[in-house]
C-alpha cells in the first residue's frame, strides 16, 4: 500500500512539473489537451481509490473509523409511517377513492335520460381532474370547468373543420395539433397562474382532433354535449366530498409548513453552534 501511495505521488509530481515546463510551448498544450484532461481526471480518481483503500485499512485496525450505520428492517423502511399515515394524505385518498367511485357507480347504473348506462366517462374524468392542490376551491373547479369544456370544443371544431381525407387537410390537422400542442404546453411549463388549465386544453383538445377517422362528419353536438355533462358531474362529485372531507385551509397549512421549517433551522443553528455535536444534517 506505501509503495503504491508513493508511486502515484511521485507520477503525479512528475506530471505537474512537465506541465509547468510545457506551458513555454503553448502549441504542444493544445495538441494536448485531451490527453492532459484524460489523465488530470484518471489521476484524480486514483486518488480518490487510494483514500477509500486507505479507509478499509483503517477501519480493518479500528472498527470505530466509519460513522456506524443504522439499520433498519428490509419492508418497513421502504415508507416513513409519519407521513404516509398522514391526515392530509389519508383525506386526499379517501376523496379521490369516493369522487372515482362514485362516478364509476353512476355511468354503470345510469340516471334517467342523463347519463347512459356502462358509461366510464364520469369516473375517467373525475381521475384527470384529481389533484392534490392548496388553494382556492372555487377558482380551481372553474379552471376544470374551463379546460375540459374549451379543450373539447377546440379539438371537435378543428377535427370537423379539417375532416377531408385529402392530403392539405391532414397536413393542416397535423400542423394545428402541433402548434396547438406547442402554446398550450409552453403555457403549462412556464405559468404557475394557468398551467392546470393549460394541461387540461392540451389534453382534452388534442383528444378531440385526433378523434375519428378522415372522410367522416365526426362533429356529434349530442356526444358533445354528453361529455361536457359527465365532465359537470365529475367536477361536482370532487366538489361534495371536498366539503365534506376537507383538508384544512390553507392559510393554516401554510402556516404550519412555514413554522415547521423555522423551527428546523432553529434546530439546525443551535446543533451548529454547539461545540458538544460533531456532525450537523440540515
Amino acid at each position: 500500500e506505501g509503495e503504491l501511495t508513493k508511486a502515484f505521488r511521485d507520477a503525479r509530481d512528475q506530471l505537474v512539473q512537465s506541465v509547468d515546463e510545457a506551458t513555454k510551448n503553448k502549441e504542444c498544450m493544445k495538441a494536448l489537451l485531451m490527453e492532459h484532461m484524460f489523465v488530470h481526471n484518471f489521476a484524480g480518481f486514483v486518488r480518490l481509490v487510494l483514500g477509500f483503500a486507505d479507509d478499509l485499512v483503517q477501519q480493518s485496525k479500528d472498527s470505530k473509523h466509519f460513522p456506524p450505520v443504522t439499520e433498519r428492517p428490509a419492508i418497513s423502511s421502504l415508507w416513513d409511517r409519519t407521513v404516509v399515515l398522514d391526515r392530509a394524505h389519508l383525506t386526499w385518498v379517501a376523496r379521490a377513492c369516493l369522487s372515482i367511485f362514485t362516478g364509476f357507480a353512476i355511468g354503470y347504473f345510469g340516471f334517467m335520460d342523463l347519463f347512459n348506462k356502462f358509461d366510464a366517462s364520469i369516473a375517467t374524468t373525475a381521475s384527470v381532474l384529481l389533484s392534490n392542490f392548496l388553494g382556492s376551491a372555487m377558482v380551481k373547479n372553474l379552471g376544470r370547468v374551463q379546460g375540459v369544456v374549451l379543450g373539447t370544443v377546440a379539438g371537435q371544431i378543428a377535427h370537423a373543420t379539417l375532416e377531408s381525407c385529402d392530403t392539405w387537410s391532414i397536413g393542416a390537422l397535423a400542423l394545428t395539433l402541433f402548434f396547438y400542442s406547442c402554446i398550450t404546453l409552453f403555457i403549462y411549463y412556464s405559468s404557475t397562474e394557468y398551467a392546470y388549465l393549460a394541461c387540461l386544453l392540451a389534453a382534452f383538445g388534442g383528444s378531440g382532433m385526433l378523434s375519428g377517422g378522415c372522410g367522416t362528419h365526426s362533429l356529434d353536438k349530442g356526444a358533445s354535449y354528453d361529455a361536457i355533462l359527465s365532465t359537470v358531474c365529475a367536477i361536482s362529485l370532487i366538489v361534495v366530498y371536498d366539503i365534506l372531507l376537507p383538508s384544512g385551509r390553507a392559510s393554516d397549512m401554510a402556516h404550519k409548513a412555514l413554522k415547521g421549517s423555522m423551527e428546523t433551522l432553529q434546530r439546525a443553528l443551535g446543533m451548529h453552534f454547539d461545540p458538544a455535536v460533531e456532525c450537523v444534517h440540515f
